[in-house]
């Protein structure tokens, strides 16, 4: 058998070695147990960095229940009703507060804590439609100190995070698209089919030139776009086959840790 020359062995190990490296196998590092009651869902789940906690809150009914975790996913609270029905819950730097948005034209508000960093109440702020949709997840956008949603027209839409007043579209998301080119040739059909595969819920990774992820559910990857241009820029996240991953919240970022939550046993997986 002829043998093949070493500088194209060195090229096709250099080439495995090269690809392997781009891509990234996230590894499971956390837990967060909820407590047994109502509820399948959860939409948001946020870490404070002053009170070293994490805060999550079951989605659908005022009467579901929330949660707080230490750092090391420790159920420290676990006696509340979340009072309003959750959508986003995001930590502002600015504030020193955690904030969240509600179905529909519940409001937004924030929430107040013990000097434990229990949660004491939780306070409605504005009444009213703050958000593009009734089921709009919210996160922090940390360079104009705005909420971002994803509108129904795949829009990143930012909100004032002091007044909670519209301030128009960041960027639009197209979702698949690699160039401009091929942003440009996408029809509206096509652009809604990409959406099929993917979760409707945003989140901000302060990653240049990634700053704006997605969850694309039948690949098993998150997907980074750029906040200019919309355009995919990495698509190398790749998730352990275990997680279970759905099409509409129970996707979150917080803490440098990419979160999934498990209806079935209602845990929120960390992965990093």
């Amino acid at each position: 058998m002829k043998q093949l020359p070493f500088v194209f062995i060195s090229a096709l190990l250099f080439i495995s070695f090269s690809t392997a490296q781009a891509q990234t196998i996230l590894k499971q590092v956390l837990v967060l147990q909820m407590p047994e009651d109502d509820g399948s869902n959860s939409a948001s789940v946020v870490w404070h960095p002053l009170t070293k906690k994490y805060y999550t809150s079951m989605a659908g009914n005022a009467s579901y229940p929330m949660g707080v975790f230490n750092e090391k996913g420790k159920l420290i609270q676990d006696d509340m009703d979340a009072d309003y029905d959750f959508r986003g819950i995001w930590y502002n730097p600015i504030t020193k507060m955690l904030q969240f948005n509600t179905y529909d034209s519940s409001g937004v508000g924030h929430i107040e804590l013990e000097s434990d960093g229990k949660i004491k109440s939780k306070i409605i702020d504005f009444e009213g439609m703050y958000q593009p949709d009734p089921q709009s997840v919210g996160a922090f956008y940390t360079p104009g100190n705005n909420v971002i949603y994803l509108s129904p027209s795949h829009d990143v839409e930012k909100y004032d995070s002091k007044t909670f007043k519209a301030l128009g579209s960041l960027t639009r998301l197209y979702v698949g698209c690699k160039t401009k080119k091929e942003s440009d040739a996408l029809t509206e059909t096509e652009s809604s089919d990409n959406w099929y595969d993917r979760n409707l819920s945003v989140q901000y990774t302060n990653i240049p030139k990634g700053e704006l992820a997605i969850l694309n559910v039948a690949d098993r990857i998150i997907e980074l776009y750029d906040k200019k241009t919309g355009l995919l820029t990495s698509a190398d996240i790749y998730i352990p086959a275990g997680i279970k991953l759905e099409h509409n919240f129970n996707f979150c970022f917080t803490n440098g840790i990419w979160w999934f939550f498990q209806k079935e046993n209602r845990q929120w997986v960390g992965c990093k």
